[in-house]
């Protein structure tokens, strides 16, 4: 389940003491190092990592349009395909920041013992369903809540139209 704390574990215990005189560095206690661990297993086992380069790769093929209209040196073709492989790159080389910025706001969160259950969870059935079926929904969410939105901003228009009409305005 928690894969990475024995290994946090055993390399604590066997590291050096600090040399007479040195600036002493402070440790994250030992209950952060387990919620971290295990925010990066939970993050491994979701496939946040996979999803994560989808998404941005989906977004930056989607703004492509306005990009080119500030860029028109990306022309289309190869040149576009060129920035496209680069910002690519770029994504990728950067990912592991991300994630690892990712897992510290897991570990600020829960316990090593949370996350490690909802780790467990994913690892079921029941959990690789969820993961399967998640980003379908949250595609299907998205268009709900933007017609929510959308619906919500016309009837807010409306009533304060009326209410200016109400006033004299």
């Amino acid at each position: 389940m928690l894969r990475w704390w024995p290994l946090l574990v055993v390399l604590a215990a066997l590291a050096p003491p600090a040399p007479a005189g040195a600036v002493p560095v402070v440790e994250a206690p030992a209950a952060e190092l387990l919620a971290l661990a295990a925010a990066r297993d939970l993050i491994e086992v979701t496939g946040a990592e996979a999803a994560l380069e989808a998404s941005a790769m989906r977004s930056f093929d989607r703004q492509l349009d306005e990009l080119r209209a500030v860029r028109p040196e990306l022309g289309d073709g190869a040149r576009q395909e060129a920035f496209r492989a680069i910002f690519q790159d770029e994504l990728r080389r950067s990912l592991p920041e991300v994630l690892d910025a990712m897992a510290r706001l897991w570990a600020m969160s829960f316990s090593a013992e949370e996350i490690g259950r909802l780790a467990a969870f994913y690892r079921t059935p029941l959990g690789r369903k969820v993961l399967r079926r998640m980003p379908a929904i949250m595609v299907r969410a998205q268009t709900v809540g933007a017609a929510w939105g959308a619906g919500v901003g016309e009837r807010a228009v409306r009533r304060f139209d009326a209410r200016l009409r109400d006033e004299g305005s």
